[in-house]
């Protein structure tokens, strides 16, 4: 769970056309994404000219395999028969076919949503009043029996048997090594003379899960000082953990976890269910010994090893530690590193370079990191950033059981519905906080796809304020000082500012601050906030004089793009 750090705690029809056109070629947004389905995984084996004949097969061709990746492997199949005296009949297999789906590596990854399928066209040279059932058969090796029966009665003509089945992924939790298939022809009574199969078809469709939910668990740090004896992010790490066990993984939400532990090293973790407060049963999918969560290339590996192993329709992303807003996110004490903002971007841009995906979201269980330059930082890589503006204290954080739990009974929600799912359960877990607390929480989702817009209004307005800058210098400060600010008093909430400048008998600032107060209005999907603050849903770096920091925010995307830094040294008279 996120610790604060304290110590207490962006012609008429020719004109319109060409207005038409500008939007589209000049908007500094660009269009709403929509998110590209991950197509199935489809494996198909064939088996073709297979004639059993008196307790021979006389014929066949051997296994071909028409896909295979490096997640998925498949071996080659051969012919076998067998005679099952219990039941009194041949059982003969047309195939033995040993499908490896990395379960020691990747234990658990196949959702229900996939599917068996078998197609074959049969016949033998005995009418129907003369035998019993022929049945297709499809044998476990680790479960140990037969799953399923399909079945035609003897016919002289072409027959076709078709099967379906769900892979249910419950048969293969916690398992190691290969699932393997006999699929084949059984005949109920052997004293027929002559079956033919003409043409099998085995095809394995691997669904992709809807959601996969990814949390990046930096708990490698403690509490210094005030406390008796340091407390280590593992403590509250666990609890976190222990509330995505409440939900679980399921047939169509993957939830992966990597956490770099303060004692222990990193591991990747896929999360599954239980019920037992204090116990973690979840199946570790990799150790990485000790790794730098503080480095963007971890990240990126996190995101790219994760989409790769877990393919998903959507794809969220939660960062967990400490948080500074403009200034970073996730401290690592071993070693001592953190991700500032440039290089949080490079990890998603990295990411999204690799795998081709877009994030339909971004979470920040990390405090005041609801911020209009950490937004535009990523607006290319995700769709939707939860975060909040004020810290995230330990007794809130997010409830991730209640999250998850709303996200499996609704695997179809968009990432707009899943940031409005986050900022819901934040307001019931908050429910009865002290109204006098001198920090209220907040939690907000926004619209990243309108960072642009966003930065553009904030770029305007910072222009008109740095052209009146001489003649109201005193009014702004005001406006200033009076905005509602958050645990880093250089965080001021935007709205709240912006509102504040309107006092201004100036048409030029009323028309300025009004388009950035509808573009706020637009780009926060979500807000809530505790009584005591006057918090709209994201705030802006505003410092004092002497906490300006140039080396850090200059280089940041919005800095380098628009006029608020310029803004800002115009009024901290900054060289």
């Amino acid at each position: 769970m996120e610790i604060i750090f304290d110590k207490r705690k962006v012609g008429v029809l020719f004109l319109l056309a060409l207005l038409a056109l500008s939007i589209v070629f000049f908007s500094p947004l660009t269009a709403k994404r929509v998110a590209a389905s991950e197509p199935d995984r489809v494996f198909t084996f064939y088996a073709l000219n297979v004639t059993y004949s008196m307790g021979y097969s006389s014929s066949g061709s051997y296994l071909n395999t028409s896909v295979s990746d490096n997640i998925y492997h498949v071996s080659t199949g051969k012919y076998s028969r067998a005679y099952d005296p219990d039941y009194g009949r041949m059982v003969f297999y047309i195939l033995d076919v040993t499908y490896l789906f990395n379960v020691s590596r990747l234990k658990s990854t196949i959702p229900n949503t996939s599917k068996i399928e078998v197609n074959a066209e049969a016949r033998t040279n005995v009418a129907t009043t003369q035998m019993q059932t022929v049945e297709l058969s499809i044998f476990n090796y680790r479960l140990g029996y037969f799953q399923q029966i399909a079945s035609f009665y003897g016919t002289t003509v072409d027959a076709w048997l078709s099967w379906i089945d769900a892979v249910n992924p419950l048969d293969y939790m916690d398992s190691q090594g290969n699932m393997q298939l006999n699929w084949g022809f059984c005949a109920l009574q052997p004293d027929f003379t002559r079956l033919w199969i003409d043409f099998q078809c085995i095809k394995l469709t691997l669904k992709p899960f809807k959601w996969t939910f990814m949390v990046y668990m930096d708990s490698d740090w403690s509490f210094p000082g005030e406390y008796q004896h340091p407390i280590p992010g593992d403590l509250f790490s666990r609890v976190d953990i222990d509330e995505m066990e409440m939900a679980g993984s399921t047939s169509e939400v993957a939830v992966i976890v990597q956490v770099d532990w303060y004692q222990g090293g990193a591991y990747r973790y896929f999360i599954t269910q239980d019920f037992v407060n204090g116990t973690r049963v979840s199946p570790k999918l990799m150790y990485l010994g000790e790794v730098n969560m503080g480095n963007p290339s971890t990240l990126t590996n996190f995101v790219n090893w994760t989409i790769a192993n877990y393919p998903s329709e959507r794809y969220a992303l939660t960062i967990w530690d400490h948080g500074q807003g403009v200034r970073g996110t996730c401290w690592d004490e071993h070693p001592e590193d953190y991700l500032d903002m440039v290089e949080f971007k490079t990890a998603l841009a990295d990411a999204k370079a690799a795998t081709g995906k877009q994030l339909n979201l971004v979470g920040f269980m990390a405090c005041v990191m609801q911020m209009a330059e950490v937004g535009y930082q990523i607006k290319d890589y995700a769709d939707v950033m939860v975060a909040s503006e004020e810290v995230i204290y330990i007794d809130i954080g997010w409830r991730f059981d209640w999250i998850l739990s709303d996200l499996a009974a609704s695997p179809t929600m968009t990432g707009v519905q899943l940031g409005q799912v986050i900022v819901d359960e934040y307001q019931a877990a908050a429910a009865g906080w002290p109204p006098n607390d001198p920090a209220p929480p907040t939690m907000s989702s926004v619209d990243l796809t309108r960072s642009g817009y966003l930065a553009a209004r904030i770029d305007e307005f910072a222009a008109i304020l740095s052209s009146k800058l001489s003649t109201y210098r005193s009014q702004i400060e005001a406006c200033k000082n009076s905005a509602e600010t958050f645990y880093d008093p250089d965080f001021i909430d935007l709205y709240n500012f912006t509102q504040n400048t309107l006092s201004i008998s100036d048409p030029a600032i009323m028309n300025a601050a009004n388009a950035l107060l509808n573009e706020i209005d637009q780009t926060v999907l979500c807000e809530w906030h505790a009584s005591g603050t006057d918090a709209h849903g994201v705030s802006i770096y505003f410092p004092r004089y002497y906490s300006y920091d140039a080396a850090m925010y200059g280089p940041l995307n919005m800095s380098l793009d628009y006029r608020w830094d310029e803004f800002l040294k115009a009024y901290l008279n900054i060289q």
